[in-house]
């Protein structure tokens, strides 16, 4: 994706780069900029897939095996567990604009800009619980486990330019324009049940898994910074830039597919918060995780906590290149 990036604003460099400098030695009021950088994000609701996750890994296992062993149901019991479920907090935007000097202090623009993020995670986790005169070992490694989101943006902006000296200018700048964005959420594993005894190990149970879960949607976005113009000559130039964009979708849909086994299923749905509560004989948990999978005649309404929202506003850091043609 990143080399199909590149490639789509070489291409655009190289088909420009004639026109650009005819224009450039006689002077002129537009102005290419190519920039990328670094944003924080926090998509609080797609990152509750991995919160969920864990949390109810830790209420069926740890609470479950020091439950028996507060009982005295089993001597001991162990953990072994390697990576995390991990979450999405930083990405890494790309993007151009087309600028024009309506005046030497305002400028307006159109740019697009991209962003996306893939959290990937390694995982795996193994309890061994002691019986006395034997041992379970319950095991689980997930070949995949992955959340991720994608947006774009189309941006029109205004510019506001004051000159600092004959080599830099400050700017300030705010924009908007619809996002259209993607999330997912992607994991597969395989489950192993063991009975170890002196001399030999029977496998109790095994099984193979997927769960994937899609959604698009078209949002806005908002962006505004401060940045400092560096002028390496007449028409080109350097900046680095500093904001905040406010990127909301709230209304994400798409498929789903679930795979266990022999069973498979597949669905299309609004992605919406629902909660579930597991009760058992050592407590109860309610976790609220994001889902695009309603089941009808069920009580799967009523579980439904609120509309998913993909957030994807976070503070950025940018560089980039200006061309003034």
């Amino acid at each position: 994706m990143k080399s199909m990036k590149s490639s789509v604003m070489l291409v655009f460099l190289l088909m420009a780069y004639p026109l650009l400098m005819t224009a450039a030695n006689k002077g002129g009021k537009f102005q290419i900029e190519i920039y990328g950088g670094f944003t924080t994000l926090n998509p609080e609701d797609l990152n509750l897939v991995p919160e969920a996750d864990r949390m109810i890994q830790e209420f069926l296992y740890d609470d479950y095996h020091q439950y028996l062993e507060n009982r005295g149901d089993i001597r001991s019991w162990s953990k072994e567990m390697e990576g995390d479920y991990g979450k999405i907090s930083q990405a890494r935007p790309l993007g151009f604009r087309l600028k024009y000097y309506w005046k030497p202090s305002i400028a307006f623009s159109i740019g697009f800009k991209y962003l996306s993020k893939e959290q990937d995670s390694s995982l795996s986790y193994q309890y061994a619980r002691d019986f006395y005169r034997y041992q379970r070992v319950d095991k689980r490694e997930y070949s995949l486990y992955t959340v991720s989101a994608r947006a774009s943006a189309l941006l029109v902006g205004i510019h506001l330019v004051k000159k600092l000296n004959s080599f830099i200018d400050i700017e300030g700048y705010l924009g908007g324009g619809p996002l259209f964005a993607r999330c997912s959420y992607a994991s597969q594993w395989r489950s192993e049940w063991w009975e170890q005894r002196t001399g030999y190990s029977l496998l109790l149970f095994e099984e193979e898994a997927m769960l994937e879960q899609k959604g698009s949607g078209t949002g806005v976005a908002v962006d505004g910074g401060i940045r400092l113009n560096i002028h390496i000559s007449r028409n080109l130039g350097l900046f680095v830039a500093g904001g905040y964009a406010y990127q909301s979708v709230g209304k994400i849909s798409g498929p789903g597919k679930e795979r266990r086994g022999d069973y498979t299923a597949e669905w299309e749905g609004n992605w919406g918060i629902k909660r579930d509560r597991l009760q058992t004989e050592w407590g109860t948990l309610e976790v609220e995780y994001p889902t695009n999978y309603w089941q009808e005649g069920t009580e799967d309404g009523s579980r439904k906590v609120r509309d998913f929202k993909l957030g994807l506003s976070g503070f950025q850091l940018r560089a980039g290149i200006f061309f003034r043609f």
